[in-house]
């Protein structure tokens, strides 16, 4: 599962803002451009905050360290207090950022918002007779060319704070050693609101995301393995690149080079010619091989570990805990197989164990549970077993799972990317889920040299070839890249930018936003195919998730996985998000009426709900059997995907449906259609809405019949239309999405 979003930016590499503050030039502030709403966007930039409350300015250069405080404004508005914080001096330095509302002389305050260097958000605390209450990171924090709070009044349970200081702290002095810090500075009241967030939505303003599509329409090839009826064309408007999740990679003694493309249910091998072919079926995340080239799998979300042979079914030998976290497989040269396993739901969350399993298979024994966060597991050329966990590297004992440390590491080593060769040296790769990573050698005195770095998407299982070559998965793109011992990088397998291609969305720009199930992140593609990342989501099945766009530009969309907390987001075009709910039972589906109000779908409790921008609930229907997919039509009806069913006790809602309904204004309901494998719903610009559902996608007729349109695809997921009326359908084992177009 990914990392979660860091939510503040890098305090380094931030350019001198003092320039910057005489161009803002406050000496020309006017009170009278006050309007009824506050105008402040918190985005890190000033430059808004000149028809606001001069700010107090702090005496240039007095700073005990490296950072500076130049001036600090603030104000209180009908539902929010701002601040504005302008620093200068090394910013790389900057440790810590303290803002006090209403400070004691002694003592804490009454509420406290505070951003360290490194983790990701904010942390804000209210004071009550000395004992703090955590608040969390409520409100919203930006660090960019300055620092802007914004939080709202309800933190300060019913009382206006009527003065602001700041505190600064150099990493070179310690975190109990200010650099800079100032006087109160009062807050003043104004007579404004909060604009409503989604208001702030700008399609093509320069922060926007979309709207920016430069080139020439792409030529696209045939997808001549889906039927169309006549008149209609199949194309691949992004190919597949031959992997779908390719999550680990193992070298076996004659040199095949064998990728784990775990999406699409399948082991394959990578020819020297770079051509792809069939090696074994089954869904595995992690692979690994003994000495005598036997190849053993292990798919965490069941807990199943396979011996796989070359063009056979994969057979059952050990089965641990089933989990939503990436857990990891390492094989001795004997034979004995270890699982590095990860709990992140129930009660056991956070707990990690590594497994023991006897060659061929059996009862597995727990070896040790002394490690945490388990990322990758190898067993060298002498038996000994490597665990990357944290940020350390370990050694653990095959017999009594004792552990010694073997290096600190500067670096988190993604799951499956740890690899020892027969010298004993180590290599580990970064990024697995990030669009930045690479692949580092560890020397001798526990330092690490990068190999290579790689952009779009970093590095996650990696392999040894015998001439020294790592060899690395590109999860999140499918991609699979070669560094030679030298540094060298090329690409084995091309990546296409997908992974697990589900729902589809068309921006008010028609350019397609795809969420990709198994990379955390929503990609974007423009006319001309080439496909990129676009924001980072929480969006691993099950259920599945959706996003919808307004005609204004803002878009929302669910985040939920096995593991994490459900929500449903309203985003901006420049990528800023709030919440709109976070106690959805498993949000899935996503739609924006024709009033603009925004419809979700709590699969776990069977509910639909709409939501004004207001942010006024209705729940138009209850009872359902796990919606998922929605869609509404100009007259207000609601459409639902329905049905389905889980698998084991962490993935217990479905994957997908297998019905189609109407919900009506008066909440009256009606199954229209049973499709099997029905997964998303677009209406076309004939007004029929279209379905898609395992492999085929269905158009229904008025009578709410479902006429078969078009078929071939492995696992059809999502389904979006352009302006032109061309149907895009997200193929999930393909790994690809095909467009449709209507001949001219």
């Amino acid at each position: 599962m990914p990392k979660a979003r860091e939510r503040v930016k890098s305090w380094a590499g931030r350019t001198s803002i003092l320039t910057l503050l005489l161009v803002v030039i406050w000496a020309a502030f006017s009170a009278s451009l006050q309007a009824d709403t506050t105008q402040i966007v918190i985005d890190g930039n000033p430059s808004d905050w000149t028809a606001y409350p001069e700010p107090a300015l702090d005496l240039a250069g007095d700073a005990l360290g490296s950072i500076d405080i130049l001036a600090v404004a603030g104000f209180v508005n009908d539902d929010s207090v701002y601040v504005l914080v302008l620093l200068d001096g090394n910013r790389e330095k900057l440790e810590q950022v303290d803002i006090d509302f209403d400070p004691a002389e002694t003592g804490p305050p009454f509420v406290r918002a505070s951003a360290r260097a490194g983790e990701a958000g904010f942390r804000v605390a209210r004071f009550v007779g000395g004992q703090a209450t955590d608040l969390g990171g409520i409100g919203a924090l930006e660090v960019d060319q300055a620092v802007e709070l914004r939080l709202p009044r309800s933190v300060f349970d019913g009382a206006v704070p009527s003065f602001v200081s700041v505190r600064v702290i150099d990493a070179d002095l310690g975190k109990k050693h200010p650099a800079d810090e100032t006087e109160p500075t009062g807050l003043p009241v104004m007579a404004e609101a909060d604009a409503a967030f989604h208001t702030q939505a700008n399609l093509t303003g320069a922060r926007s995301l979309f709207c920016s599509c430069a080139g020439a329409q792409g030529e696209f090839a045939e997808a001549v393995s889906v039927q169309v009826p006549d008149g209609y064309r199949a194309e691949y408007f992004i190919a597949p690149s031959g992997l779908n999740t390719p999550t680990d990679v193992v070298i076996m003694q004659d040199g095949a080079v064998l990728v784990a493309s775990s999406r699409a249910g399948a082991i394959e091998q990578i020819l020297p010619s770079g051509e792809i072919a069939a090696y074994a079926q089954g869904h595995v995340y992690a692979i690994d091989c003994d000495q005598s080239g036997h190849l053993f799998g292990y798919n965490f979300p069941s807990g199943e570990v396979f011996a796989i042979e070359r063009g056979q079914p994969m057979r059952g030998i050990a089965r641990v805990p089933d989990t939503a976290c990436e857990s990891t497989l390492a094989v001795s040269p004997d034979g004995v197989m270890y699982i590095g396993h990860n709990f992140c739901s129930g009660d056991s969350s956070g707990q990690s164990t590594i497994y023991r399993i006897s060659p061929g298979g059996g009862q597995p024994t727990a070896l040790t549970t002394a490690l945490n966060g388990i990322s990758a597991l190898d067993v060298d050329s002498t038996g000994t077993l490597h665990a990357a966990a944290g940020g350390g590297l370990y050694t653990v004992d095959g017999i009594d799972g004792t552990i010694q440390l073997e290096a600190t590491l500067s670096v988190g080593v993604s799951f499956h990317g740890l690899a020892v060769d027969d010298s004993g040296t180590t290599y580990v790769s970064t990024g697995d889920f990030d669009e930045q990573g690479g692949i580092y050698r560890l020397t001798d005195d526990g330092m690490l040299i990068e190999l290579a770095r790689f952009t779009g998407n970093g590095i996650e299982g990696i392999a040894i070839a015998p001439d020294g070559a790592v060899i690395g998965t590109q999860r999140s793109v499918g991609g699979l890249q070669r560094v030679s011992a030298d540094g060298v990088a090329a690409a084995l397998v091309v990546p296409n930018g997908l992974v697990s291609p589900h729902s589809l969305a068309m921006s008010p720009c028609d350019e397609l936003v795809t969420v990709n199930d198994e990379a955390g992140r929503l990609t974007i593609a423009c006319a001309d195919g080439l496909n990129r990342p676009l924001i980072s989501i929480i969006s691993f099945q099950p259920p599945q998730t959706h996003i919808a766009f307004s005609e204004a530009g803002w878009f929302v969309a669910g985040e939920s996985a096995p593991g994490f907390p459900s929500r449903l987001n309203l985003y901006l075009p420049d990528g800023r998000f709030e919440t709109l709910a976070s106690d959805l039972d498993n949000v899935s589906g996503v739609a924006v009426g024709p009033d603009g109000a925004i419809y979700a779908a709590a699969t776990g409790d069977g509910t639909i709900v709409r939501i004004e921008l207001g942010g006024t609930r209705t729940v138009i229907a209850e009872g359902l059997a796990s919606p998922q997919a929605l869609a509404v039509s100009p007259d207000g009806t609601v459409y639902a995907v329905v049905g389905g069913s889980g698998f084991g006790e962490v993935f217990s809602v479905p994957p997908f449906g297998d019905a189609v309904v109407s919900i009506d204004r008066d909440g009256v309901i009606r199954q229209l259609a049973h499709l099997p494998g029905a997964a998303a719903l677009a209406f076309g610009p004939d007004g029929r809405l279209v379905v898609a559902a395992g492999p085929s996608v269905f158009r229904l007729d008025p009578w709410g019949i479902a006429v078969l349109f078009a078929r071939g695809f492995q696992s059809a997921r999502g389904v979006a239309f352009d302006s032109e009326g061309r149907l895009y359908v997200a193929d999930d084992d393909a790994n690809a999405v095909i467009r449709i177009c209507p001949l001219r």
